[in-house]
């Protein structure tokens, strides 16, 4: 697993979104769906972004012309606006491994409590 290569203080973003990820969607969109597409669409019920937000994770965008980069501290604008550029597609996201001391991350989801609602995500 992860904390085998980087150990448990730096695996702790990937931790944090392999447990989230147990709440991604209903099991047939978990097996299909993948979390650029609740980046793209800037989804406020995913609890996938606010990890990616914590973890000062980089978007990488691609279009025909070029390849941007883009810090997911910045990335959503509003309500389901972001960053991306018209013309591109997230082609991958950066996400750090945490500091070996001093650096704390947790993911908490509230989403499995009740369906349809907006998440409370709590991420350390």
């Amino acid at each position: 697993g992860i904390n085998a290569e980087y150990g448990p203080a730096k695996g702790q973003p990937f931790t944090a979104i392999k447990k989230a990820i147990r709440y991604f969607a209903g099991r047939q969109i978990r097996n299909v769906g993948t979390p650029a597409g609740n980046l793209a669409t800037a989804s406020p019920i995913s609890d996938l972004n606010p990890v990616f937000v914590a973890t000062n994770s980089t978007l990488i965008a691609k279009s025909l012309k070029k390849t941007t980069e883009l810090p997911m501290a910045s990335f959503f604008k509003r309500y389901r606006v972001t960053e991306l550029p018209e013309d591109a597609v997230i082609a991958a996201i950066r996400i750090p491994v945490a500091a070996e001391k001093g650096e704390y991350v947790k993911s908490v989801s509230y989403t499995h409590l009740r369906a349809h609602e907006t998440v409370l995500d709590l991420v350390c």
